[in-house]
């Protein structure tokens, strides 16, 4: 199930901004500057704005499978000066990019909702550069480590190797290398 539009203002306010570390988030996947970014639902950009100055020079992808998120994005952009995001419509299956674009695919909350998880894996490995890295943080409340644990079997079968399963107190991380 996707996360109604009408209640972005959940995933994009103060008290969220207090409660998540966004630099050790970033630190997590390790983000650097000239990466090319994929964020996989962005929704109405909680982390865009802090995906896109790390990359610096580099372009980030701000992808989301619904329309209203893109718009309310795409209000917040110019207010950051960030001229590398470039924001699509879309679902992780079917992705408009190039073949081994990617350095970073972050997906903060947001692999759970996938409706075809299988296809949007092979479509993630398609776009993902060959040493490039994927991050997945899912809330544990929601996610449990069974579905976790598919979630990395998928990415080792299409072939990722897993570099960190890390536990945190509300979410589950994995940081995964396509060699």
């Amino acid at each position: 199930m996707v996360f109604p539009a009408k209640f972005a203002f959940v995933l994009d306010n103060f008290i969220r901004r207090y409660l998540v570390n966004i630099k050790g988030v970033l630190k997590d996947a390790s983000l650097k500057e000239g990466m090319n970014v994929l964020e996989i639902g962005c929704g109405p950009g909680f982390f865009t704005p802090y995906l896109a100055k790390a990359a610096g020079s580099g372009r980030l992808y701000a992808v989301d499978i619904q329309q209203e998120m893109i718009n309310r994005l795409a209000k917040k952009i110019p207010l950051n000066s960030s001229n590398n995001v470039i924001t699509m419509v879309g679902d992780a299956s079917s992705l408009n990019i190039k073949d081994n674009e990617i350095d970073l695919i972050f997906a903060y909350y947001t692999f759970h909702e996938f409706a075809d998880k299988e296809k949007s894996v092979k479509e993630l490995y398609r776009i993902l550069k060959k040493g490039g890295m994927l991050f997945i943080a899912e809330p544990r409340l929601e996610v449990s480590r069974v579905k976790m644990d598919y979630t990395i079997h998928l990415f080792l079968n299409a072939g990722l190797r897993l570099l960190c399963d890390k536990p945190k107190l509300f979410s589950w991380y994995i940081k995964m290398e396509k060699f």
